[in-house]
């Protein structure tokens, strides 16, 4: 694992030196961490992150301790390393207690000890930590896979994770319901969760090209003078015709940068890329003409390249039609068509 980098400005460091220097132990740990990411300062950041450990900064124990048992960006002391990640961990530093137990069950790095390392996994699952919850339970199930224990725990943490609103949990707890079940009850289940991700997905897709209409079609981004991107992103539009190529686009559209003949040039762009069989064109062709994002609304037409994304086994282009029979939006209601497209997804996607 790669701790996440702080990404601060020069205004922030400056604000983090002195809050640090005038002996804030959280500032302390970092300004340190912000230094150990840079390749030049390192030096300095491991100063600033032993200062506030000792200082009773748990973050920093937890940080100071992962970097010495890894290597990662300081010489390895594992002994040093596991007495600062434990030190983190009993004083209650999530983080630290989801490596720690990860280290110990794994035995990577550290000697293994797996009852330890569940122990530290489980508290700080049951301290709320979702990705802790999802690598707890696949770990208690792949144990069980080979004879260990704590398949039902297992479980439990999965399920614990997807109610939280984790979708890495409801697809791999969807799947491995589905796969596994030994009761009506539990396909249902596992149909559940995988008919949540297709919903979601619909979602966050229809809001992308919402969002994508409004910057594109509009003009409301701003975007500087690039010329040499400008036709980088025009080569990808014209091979992919798709609504992140679409959407880097968008930035380039402002105070007349862009002439609006590249506005019309993309749309049939992205006609063409649909009609050369392109499964992200064919399906974003039939969402913006059954949903008037920045084309004329054509229902029959947008029904037919749904569709055609759909034979092509594309679920989110299932989905999508399933969303809009169940709710009218776009199409006719059809509650029938609805579970139909959206009982297709949630096969496609298991």
């Amino acid at each position: 694992m790669v701790i996440e980098l702080l990404k601060l400005n020069n205004h922030e460091m400056e604000k983090l030196s002195m809050a640090a220097r005038s002996g804030d132990v959280w500032a302390m740990g970092h300004l340190g961490y912000s230094l150990l990411m840079d390749n030049v300062y390192w030096e300095e950041g491991e100063r600033w992150l032993r200062r506030s450990a000792q200082a009773g900064g748990k973050e920093a124990m937890g940080w100071l301790g992962y970097c010495l048992i890894t290597g990662y960006k300081l010489p390895m002391n594992m002994a040093e390393g596991e007495y600062w990640l434990r030190k983190a961990a009993e004083l209650g530093d999530i983080w630290a207690m989801d490596q720690l137990g990860s280290l110990l069950v794994y035995g990577k790095w550290l000697r293994k000890k797996t009852f330890e390392g569940e122990y530290w996994l489980k508290k700080a699952a049951r301290a709320g930590s979702v990705s802790t919850m999802i690598k707890l339970g696949k770990y208690l199930l792949h144990s069980a896979e080979k004879g260990g224990r704590g398949k039902g725990e297992g479980e439990k943490w999965l399920r614990e994770a997807a109610k939280h609103g984790s979708h890495e949990a409801m697809i791999f707890f969807g799947r491995y319901l589905l796969k596994n079940a030994q009761t009506s009850v539990e396909k249902q289940e596992g149909a559940m969760w995988l008919l949540r991700v297709v919903e979601f997905e619909v979602n966050q897709y229809e809001y992308d090209v919402n969002q994508l209409s409004s910057q594109f079609f509009v003009e409301l981004m701003s975007g500087k003078d690039d010329p040499k991107k400008l036709a980088t992103l025009c080569k990808q539009a014209k091979k992919f015709g798709d609504v992140w190529t679409l959407l880097e686009l968008s930035k380039y559209i402002a105070n007349g940068y862009v002439p609006s003949r590249i506005i019309h040039t993309i749309k049939n762009l992205l006609r063409l890329a649909a009609l050369n069989g392109k499964k992200k064109a064919i399906r974003e062709l039939g969402l913006r003409l059954i949903g008037n994002y920045g084309m004329e609304r054509n229902v029959k037409e947008g029904m037919y390249w749904l569709k055609k994304a759909a034979d092509q086994g594309d679920f989110l282009a299932m989905g999508i039609l399933g969303v809009h029979f169940l709710k009218g939006e776009g199409l006719p209601r059809d509650k029938q068509e609805g579970v139909k497209w959206l009982s297709k997804a949630v096969r496609a996607l298991a």
